[in-house]
């Protein structure tokens, strides 16, 4: 981990940010996060029944959800999956008010001691720019990942297997059209 982001996992913890479980109970808090951030960031987002599905026992992941606050009040959010030795940061959120107790990396590091108390021998943070390009959409959040460590791996990425052709071409260049769409 480096030193920026160890200090401001402290920092998170003496500001009295605490990282509690949550249940399907509490997908409205991680849903208001996740509207907050797509906007911020001119992400498209995906829909509340997209998430709530999350919560359905149909595979041999667990799937946790885990919120950060600070004097009861919601400031980040995340969704880990765990299955087997391998641990994965799947959906974050965060609120713009209250950044300054940077709760995000308090957040995170508590996930990745809860997979590892779990067995885990793997976590993956999913997901970065390419290397090299200091502009791409999601060089900030590379940079928050590549705080805590690790090797970077890349790797050949989703790949879609369309039933139905011609509609998932349809849907291919109306995808390609949106503005949240990074290559």
């Amino acid at each position: 981990m480096k030193r920026k982001t160890r200090n401001n996992t402290g920092i998170a913890a003496r500001h009295g940010v605490k990282v509690r479980a949550g249940s399907a109970d509490d997908l409205g808090i991680f849903l208001s996060l996740y509207e907050e951030t797509t906007g911020r960031n001119h992400i498209r987002n995906h829909s509340a029944e997209y998430f709530a599905a999350l919560f359905r026992p149909e595979s041999d992941a667990e799937v946790k959800l885990l919120i950060a606050e600070r004097e009861g009040v919601p400031l980040s959010s995340m969704f880990l999956s765990i299955s087997d030795d391998r641990a994965s940061y799947l959906y974050g959120a965060s609120s713009s008010n209250g950044r300054e107790h940077v709760s995000t990396y308090l957040l995170q590091t508590t996930a990745m001691m809860m997979a590892k108390g779990r067995g885990a021998l793997e976590y993956d943070l999913f997901g970065v720019a390419p290397k090299g390009e200091e502009h791409h959409p999601l060089s900030g959040l590379s940079r928050f990942k590549h705080g805590f460590g690790g090797e970077r791996l890349d790797r050949m990425g989703c790949w879609d297997y369309p039933l139905k052709r011609d509609r998932a071409e349809l849907f291919s260049l109306e995808e390609r059209r949106m503005p949240s769409y990074h290559l």
